[in-house]
């Protein structure tokens, strides 16, 4: 069978992977739609929820980034994605926004002002999930 991953994993402190693996399920099905993971998605998910490091490589389009917003979405607090892609930044928030995930970015393509909202709006409402 063909991989289309390489995936290194490194232990780290973990949730209990059934809860995880239950709810990470949930969130892929209710705000992404997709009934099953693909591939190796779910270990990553789940190494990644749990507070372990992931490095992984995947082809465009493979599913990277359900990857990092799935955890993200499943732990307190703000995710931070870096990307050196600015157009990527925004499709994805874009998208998240769509699927009622609260979400912005910060780049260089934004003025001081619009910078200094995010900024600000992530420091009032710690309940924003994702940072790009």
């Amino acid at each position: 069978m063909q991989r289309w991953m390489l995936s290194f994993l490194r232990t780290a402190h973990r949730t209990t992977q059934t809860s995880t693996t239950s709810a990470a399920q949930k969130i892929l099905n209710d705000v992404f739609g997709y009934a099953t993971f693909r591939g190796e998605q779910q270990a990553i998910v789940e190494q990644i929820a749990g507070g372990g490091d992931a490095l992984v490589l995947m082809p465009t389009g493979g599913g990277k980034s359900l990857c990092y917003q799935i955890p993200a979405l499943l732990r307190p607090g703000v995710g931070i994605v870096v990307s050196p892609l600015i157009a990527l930044m925004q499709d994805q928030v874009d998208a998240l926004r769509q699927l009622g995930v609260k979400a912005a970015y910060l780049n260089s393509s934004l003025t001081t002002d619009a910078t200094r909202a995010v900024q600000g709006h992530q420091l009032r409402r710690p309940e924003q999930r994702r940072l790009s």
